[in-house]
């Protein structure tokens, strides 16, 4: 574990816009694909699949499985090639249609897309029809979704810089499952109150524990050097990992096969992404206790191993919430 010291960009690849819409039914999705690409100048690529025809629930398990490993095909192969071999995704854009089973397809893209919801396309038409299945009410939904002058385009944009600082004062960076905001909330809680609208984009989570650090407190420091960490409701600290302890790219997955595999492929890509926007390969916390002491048997949730103790002087804790210890014991 070492500290961190300046921004760790991405390898120098190309970037594509990759958007993913949702929710559309057959034909109408097609002309809206086609529209996203005469919209996005440069490199983009699109991907959709069509939903049922009748309103209501609009993400049947399967169908949410498939434009998962469509997806993850795309995103999680170009940022495992070679450098400079191939163009990877810049931003993970979510346009979906909001249904009563919207969790579903909101849950699996948690927390590596930016969803953008496509409201007017919920409502109904004089004939009893949601208005997704008009080309022309479609079309005009993510022309304003995806306008350079659009709302969503500034959220994205603002979401990104914040990302892209890998800040240690940066809520958004923290992992989901393991930073507990509060005796009840994980911080995934209110993650998921950002996307749902009930709080801003810009929001930064003032209730949220910033610890004045010195090297007392957090050795690791140096004499001189004073921070400002993060530090939970268990009063577990999380600075952010120097570039030169990451471990490895990001190892290719197999995504053509069964439903079996779309955790594997979702922790994949939050482990890439965060709200959209691009992390380095091998991006983690590296949660650690005041003064160095050690945690025994301290429990965090890996999201691979399920409830993991932890002894030792620190726990590496990854976007996806991986964990990677020493010497893990588990209940």
């Amino acid at each position: 574990m070492k500290r961190r010291a300046g921004r760790r960009p991405l390898p120098p690849h190309s970037s594509i816009e990759l958007i993913v819409v949702a929710g559309l039914p057959p034909g109408v999705h097609n002309a809206v694909a086609s529209e996203v690409a005469k919209l996005l100048p440069g490199n983009k690529r699109v991907e959709s699949l069509a939903s049922s025809p009748s309103d209501g629930a609009l993400y049947p398990k399967g169908q949410v499985a498939s434009l998962l490993r469509a997806v993850g095909s795309f995103a999680i192969r170009r940022r495992s090639s070679p450098r400079g071999s191939a163009t990877v995704p810049a931003s993970i854009v979510l346009l979906y249609v909001p249904a009563p089973d919207e969790e579903k397809l909101l849950r699996a893209f948690d927390f590596f897309a930016f969803p953008i919801a496509l409201a007017s396309l919920a409502n109904w038409d004089s004939r009893g029809r949601q208005l997704r299945h008009r080309i022309d009410n479609a079309v005009e939904a993510v022309r304003d979704a995806l306008s350079p002058q659009g709302l969503h385009k500034e959220a994205l944009d603002h979401v990104k810089q914040r990302i892209n600082r890998l800040s240690e004062q940066e809520p958004f960076l923290l992992p989901p499952r393991n930073f507990h905001a509060s005796e009840m909330l994980r911080i995934s809680d209110l993650f998921r109150e950002v996307r749902s609208g009930r709080r801003p984009w810009t929001d930064r989570f003032a209730e949220l524990p910033l610890k004045a650090c010195n090297s007392e407190i957090y050795p690791r420091l140096g004499s001189e050097k004073t921070s400002h960490l993060f530090q939970d409701h268990r009063e577990v600290l999380f600075p952010v990992a120097h570039m030169t302890a990451h471990h490895g790219p990001t190892r290719e997955i197999e995504t053509e096969g069964n439903e079996a595999e779309s955790s594997e492929i979702m922790l994949t890509l939050q482990s890439l992404y965060r709200f959209g926007a691009p992390l380095p390969n091998g991006f983690h916390h590296d949660a650690v206790r005041e003064r160095g002491e050690a945690f025994r048997e301290f429990p965090f949730e890996c999201s691979r191993a399920g409830e993991t103790l932890v002894s030792g002087e620190y726990a590496n804790i990854y976007p996806d919430d991986f964990i990677r210890v020493g010497k893990p014991h588990k209940k």
